[in-house]
């Protein structure tokens, strides 16, 4: 037996070969054609007056058409201003140039600072002329220092076992000896800073630096000194004093 569907497909094919094709395409648009309304019967609906007064005073309808404040505060919009103005300057090349001028100074300033610290305020002093107060300045005369029997000092200062001032006494011989000697031009106003740049840099300058720098701790930083200490003081001395006398 022939399929069904065999005689169904022939039945279409024998129909599409009958019927003219113009006539299917106008059957399809008559039957997807749009059905205009030309009736008059349109009504214009009002809402009740009850039921707008309900919407308006729901809070779900309140809808609010002010336009947003500003919350910004005062001091975040000045570091806006801060920062547009910064990134104004940075863009351009004086701004690049002023900004590196100012890190510069900066790391130079750190750097002095910190030598500052390292030197006791001493390299300040030299910078601006200055006298710190931390300088190692002898408040006394040339001729007061003259009349002192220093070396009878020490041996005393020695045996009593007070070799704070022992190194003190030892620390103006080694002056006296060198404005004796020409080395050094004696004077109250100045510091230990004064005559080592008055010796130069010779030989005598390093037992003289080293010299300076216990009786500085001993005299003025209120360090304490032992036999032991004093022992390095008075090497330092006597290394000095070879070198001034040549022997």
């Amino acid at each position: 037996m022939i399929p069904r569907v065999l005689i169904a497909v022939f039945v279409v094919l024998v129909l599409s070969a009958l019927i003219p094709n113009d006539s299917i395409l106008l059957h399809a648009q008559d039957s997807l054609a749009v059905q205009i309304d030309t009736s008059d019967s349109l009504q214009l609906r009002v809402p009740d007056a009850s039921a707008l007064d309900k919407y308006s005073n729901d809070p779900d309808f309140a809808y609010n058409n002010d336009a947003p404040k500003n919350t910004t505060s005062i001091v975040s919009r000045i570091l806006g201003y801060v920062f547009a103005w910064l990134g104004f300057i940075l863009g351009t090349p004086l701004g690049n140039f002023i900004m590196k001028a100012i890190f510069v100074g900066a790391i130079i300033g750190l750097i002095i600072v910190i030598l500052n610290q390292i030197t006791g305020g001493e390299l300040v002093s030299i910078v601006t002329r200055r006298r710190s107060n931390k300088g190692t300045q002898i408040n006394i005369e040339k001729e007061e220092l003259d009349e002192l029997d220093l070396e009878e000092m020490i041996k005393t200062a020695v045996i009593n076992s007070d070799y704070h001032a022992a190194t003190r006494y030892t620390y103006l011989l080694a002056l006296r000896n060198l404005a004796d000697r020409g080395f050094i031009k004696w004077s109250i106003e100045k510091t230990n800073l004064d005559y080592e740049r008055e010796i130069g840099s010779g030989p005598i300058l390093n037992p003289f630096r080293k010299l300076t720098l216990y009786y500085s701790y001993v005299e003025y930083g209120d360090f304490s000194i032992d036999k032991y200490g004093y022992e390095d003081v008075k090497a330092f001395y006597t290394k000095l004093q070879r070198e001034v006398t040549g022997e």
